[in-house]
């Protein structure tokens, strides 16, 4: 199974990181299949890679999250680092909102 390569952050509140708090066509596209959301691997314009941001350096602020390097990456995930210390937990495929949350 492929591992996070470097520690990873993400701001969240007082009792949880906010996995899975997916903000629909900001973070990645969604649809409609049988009466259930879906998400795509990309933003709404279809090219560029979306998903649950990280972050490789802690920010300003409180109720930071950390995960530490080495950690397991779901088979159905990849993680992208799209630019500088941003990172992308992006769908390989499309799935439904709850599986990928």
């Amino acid at each position: 199974m492929i591992k996070t390569p470097v520690d990873l952050y993400r701001r969240g509140n007082a009792t949880s990181p906010r996995m899975d708090h997916v903000r629909p066509n900001k973070d990645i596209a969604i649809y409609e299949n049988n009466g259930q959301i879906w998400v795509k691997e990309t933003l709404v314009d279809g090219q560029t890679p979306g998903g649950i941001s990280t972050f490789s350096v802690q920010g300003i602020g409180n109720n930071w999250w950390k995960l530490d390097r080495g950690n397991s990456i779901p088979s159905e995930l990849e993680l992208i680092n799209d630019r500088g210390n941003h990172w992308l937990w992006k769908p390989l495929f499309p799935m439904s909102i709850e599986t990928y949350q």
